[in-house]
């Protein structure tokens, strides 16, 4: 599949949620549904995504 720009997806949560390098995250994974595949799915088609860990109430 050929994309129009190859800037990396970057998901940032929301209040109260966590990002990959979080320990809830490898519990309950916040982006993925119960088992990392939407990261996984985006990886597989070659998109670059990243979702970090930002405080869960800081203001943006």
């Amino acid at each position: 599949m050929e994309y129009k720009n190859n800037y990396p997806c970057v998901f940032i949560h929301g209040l109260m949620g966590y990002g990959d390098s979080d320990i809830m995250d490898k519990v309950f994974p916040n982006f993925g549904l119960l088992n990392h595949t939407f990261f996984r799915h985006l990886k597989e088609r070659g998109i670059e995504a990243y979702n970090p860990s930002v405080g869960p109430i800081n203001s943006a």
